[in-house]
C-alpha cells in the first residue's frame, strides 16, 4: 500500500477523541479499518481538516497514512499514522493555498485560488474555500463551512456562512466573518480580526492589531514590540472583563483598549 501523505489536526494539547499524538511518533492501530469508525484518521485536503477542527484554537500537522486504509468522502482511516510535522497557521494556510490552485469557483465544494498580486477570488457554495496569495488579492466565501484565507499584505479574506472559518497572514490583511462558529484569525501587522456570530473567536496575532466579536463569542489579542517580540497575552469572552459586543479592542500596556473603527 502506498503511502498517503495528509493532514490532522487536534485540540490544544495535541489530542484527537481523546488519543494523544506527539510529532515524529508512529501509532498502530489493530483491528478492522473502516472510516468514521476506526482506525487512524485524516485528510488530503487540508481544507477538509476545517469541517472537523476549527481555524482558530486547533494545531495542525502535516502526517503519513499506510497499512489498510477506509477512504469516505472527506477523510481517510489507516492502520498506522505519522505525525511528520506540526504546522503553524501561516504554514497551513499556505497548504490551503497550495491545494485548491486552478479548481472551480462556483457551486458547493468548488474551490479557488489567486496567486499574482490585486488577483480576487471568491465562492458561493457551500464548503467552497478560497484562498489567495497576492498582495491586495482579497479572498471572499458565502457558504457555510466554506473557508477563507489570504498570506498577502493588504490582502483581506470575509466569510458570511455558519462554521466557515477566515485568516489572513499578510501585514493589514483584515479577516471577518459573520456566521456561527465561524472564526476569525490574523497573524499580520495592523490586521484586524471581526466576527458577528454566536460562539466565534476574533484573533489578532499581529503587532498594533485588534479585535472584535458579538455576543456569545471572544476574542483574543497580542502586545508585540516593535521587533515583534511577543509582550502580552489577552482573552475573554464578551461580557466579561469589560469587552463589550461588537467593539473593537487593542491591547495596550496588557490591557485591553477600545479603538474606533
Amino acid at each position: 500500500m502506498t503511502d498517503i501523505k495528509s493532514f490532522k489536526a487536534f485540540d490544544a494539547d495535541m489530542k484527537c477523541r481523546g488519543f494523544q499524538y506527539e510529532v515524529g511518533k508512529t501509532y498502530t492501530h489493530e483491528g478492522k479499518v473502516e472510516e468514521c469508525e476506526s482506525g487512524f484518521h485524516a485528510c488530503e485536503s487540508p481544507l477538509d481538516v476545517l469541517r472537523y477542527y476549527p481555524l482558530v484554537g486547533s494545531r495542525f500537522a502535516a502526517v503519513t497514512q499506510s497499512g489498510g486504509t477506509s477512504k469516505g468522502e472527506s477523510k481517510i482511516a489507516s492502520a498506522r499514522i505519522t505525525v511528520d510535522a506540526e504546522l503553524q497557521m501561516p504554514y497551513f494556510i499556505k497548504a490551503c493555498v497550495d491545494w485548491i490552485k486552478d479548481r472551480a469557483t462556483t457551486g458547493n465544494e468548488a474551490n479557488a485560488a489567486t496567486t499574482g498580486n490585486w488577483a480576487n477570488a471568491a465562492t458561493t457554495g457551500d464548503w467552497a474555500n478560497v484562498a489567495t496569495t497576492g498582495n491586495e488579492a482579497n479572498a471572499a466565501t458565502t457558504g457555510d463551512r466554506a473557508n477563507a484565507a489570504t498570506t498577502g499584505n493588504r490582502a483581506n479574506a470575509a466569510t458570511t456562512g455558519d462554521w466557515a472559518n477566515v485568516a489572513t497572514t499578510g501585514d493589514r490583511a483584515n479577516a471577518a466573518t459573520t456566521g456561527n462558529w465561524a472564526n476569525a484569525a490574523t497573524t499580520g501587522n495592523e490586521a484586524n480580526a471581526a466576527t458577528t456570530g454566536d460562539r466565534s473567536l476574533a484573533a489578532a496575532l499581529g503587532r498594533n492589531s485588534g479585535a472584535k466579536a458579538s455576543s456569545g463569542g471572544a476574542i483574543m489579542m497580542v502586545e508585540r514590540s516593535q521587533d515583534g517580540s511577543l509582550l502580552a497575552v489577552f482573552a475573554s469572552l464578551v461580557g466579561e472583563n469589560g469587552i463589550k459586543p461588537d467593539v473593537f479592542y487593542k491591547l495596550i500596556d496588557g490591557k485591553p483598549v477600545e479603538v474606533k473603527k
